[in-house]
């Protein structure tokens, strides 16, 4: 499977992109590629979505996954949330409190 599609299917089942959903935010690519690398979801505490091998997206990668994002959950921006670390945890956390 391509990196694209991978992708596409890890964010639509991911917990952690549950809370991007309902703030309306998309973490840049640094961050989640922070995610990506992890290799499974820190909010899965029951590892119900599985792990995947990590991996990371190019600039290119990550314009498409963005643009698929916004489609399919409009008004979605791309925002760093002043997370300056690239952590995708306290990205995910700081969108929580949105």
């Amino acid at each position: 499977m391509d990196k694209i599609k991978l992708t596409q299917e890890i964010l639509a089942r991911s917990l952690s992109f549950e809370i991007a959903k309902s703030s309306n935010r998309f973490p840049p690519l640094s961050i989640l590629n922070d995610f990506l690398l992890a290799g499974s979801d820190a909010a899965d505490q029951d590892n119900l979505i599985g792990s995947w091998a990590s991996f990371t997206l190019s600039e290119k990668e990550y314009e498409e996954i963005k643009k698929w994002w916004v489609i399919n959950h409009p008004g979605s921006i791309e925002d760093s949330l002043g997370e300056e670390e690239n952590n995708c945890n306290q990205w995910f956390y700081l969108a929580s409190e949105l």
